[in-house]
């Protein structure tokens, strides 16, 4: 394997983020459909409508896999790093920086797992699932985002930085 030159910091970067080795994208696929629940979708049709968000950018992901649940999830993270396949989590899409577009597993969390698990409101705590709207989350999950304010999407969610 002939070495690549490399010029700036930022190439190096993209360099080590390439695959060491090809991914089997329907080995993955197969192996998900086969211990999922959830939906597993990886045709062309799925991948286009989730190459964007509500920012200008657009990549195509490697599938769409919609869990139902907590283990769909788990399951999901331990196939893609078996098989080496980056992952994302999306929620309504309402991201404004192209933060749930990318060559990745995408995690939809909108259509099943999007629901209100424990209130606090002493504690001004909420415990909810990544695809909640937040429209209709408590305002203490979350009245301390620092992060634009997409509340005018009614699809906005928790999604992203949201880990179970």
């Amino acid at each position: 394997m002939a070495k690549r030159k490399v010029k700036t910091k930022e190439q190096a970067l993209q360099i080590s983020m390439l695959p060491s080795k090809p991914l089997a994208v329907a080995d993955l696929e197969a192996d998900l459909r086969r211990e999922l629940k959830g939906e597993v979708r990886f045709d062309s049709g799925s991948r286009a409508l989730y190459a964007s968000d509500a920012s200008s950018f657009r990549e195509v992901p490697i599938g769409v896999v919609i869990p139902k649940t907590r283990e769909d999830v788990l399951r999901t993270i331990a196939l893609c790093r078996q098989y080496g396949a980056p992952i994302l989590s999306r929620g309504g899409g309402t991201s404004l920086a192209g933060q749930c577009c990318n060559f990745a597993v995408v995690l939809d969390f909108s259509k099943y797992l999007n629901h209100l698990l424990e209130l606090d409101p002493e504690q001004k705590r909420a415990r909810v699932e990544p695809g909640i709207i937040l429209r209709f989350a408590p305002a203490t999950v979350w009245w301390s985002r620092r992060s634009p304010d997409t509340l005018p999407f009614p699809s906005s969610r928790i999604r992203g930085p949201t880990c179970f």
